[in-house]
């Protein structure tokens, strides 16, 4: 996948938000909680972002290219807009709720409803 992430064929954009949001550990938190399956990284210098199902985005010449069965870094943008337009909550205003059928995610002080 990270062959195809530096050197396969996919459709071109330009973005709005490059691999350097997850720099930042608040916004870093909420898109892990968001996208759990995706990891970045840099290759020779291409920065690249892969979801496990095989979706992959890299950075080039301020465009984003994304291949493979989604779009990965349409969904982190997504993510990171909903995170920036909830006033970039920073992690200790989440609260978890753990049961038997799985885990929620709540923003303290947000209409009710799971965030993640």
């Amino acid at each position: 996948m990270i062959e195809l992430a530096v050197n396969g064929v996919g459709v071109s954009r330009p973005y709005r938000f490059d691999i350097s949001i997850y720099r930042d550990n608040e916004a870093r938190f909420w898109l892990d909680l968001t996208n759990p399956d995706v990891r970045t990284m840099s290759i020779d210098g291409v920065p690249i972002a892969f979801h496990s199902e095989g979706s992959w985005a890299r950075f080039v010449g301020g465009l984003v290219v994304q291949g493979g069965p989604g779009v990965v870094w349409d969904n982190v943008e997504a993510a990171h807009d909903a995170w920036l337009g909830a006033g970039r909550p920073p992690r200790e205003q989440y609260w978890l709720t753990v049961t038997a059928a799985g885990q929620e995610i709540f923003l303290a002080g947000a209409p009710a409803g799971a965030v993640a």
